[in-house]
């Protein structure tokens, strides 16, 4: 490549900086709930994204624009190992 101009924008992302190779292939879970040990409860969930879809609902927040109408809203669907 030749001279770039003075005022050329950057080249590249800096999204995820600094770029590094991971630790390990199993993800860390950083939130535990508070206990309460008189009924079982899920304290953790290991799974990992999958994808994304969206999903039609009606919006039944009082006070909102779209309210009582139908609105696409984007969700994550997680795989879990078994």
């Amino acid at each position: 490549m030749g001279r770039r101009k003075k005022r050329a924008p950057k080249r590249g992302s800096l999204a995820y900086i600094p770029k590094v190779r991971a630790s390990s292939m199993v993800g860390k879970i950083g939130f535990w709930p508070s206990v309460d040990y008189d009924k079982p409860r899920l304290l953790g969930f290991a799974g990992y994204k999958a994808g994304m879809t969206h999903v039609l609902t009606i919006d039944d927040t009082r006070g909102s624009p779209h309210y009582g109408k139908e609105v696409l809203i984007p969700v994550t669907v997680l795989d879990a190992p078994p």
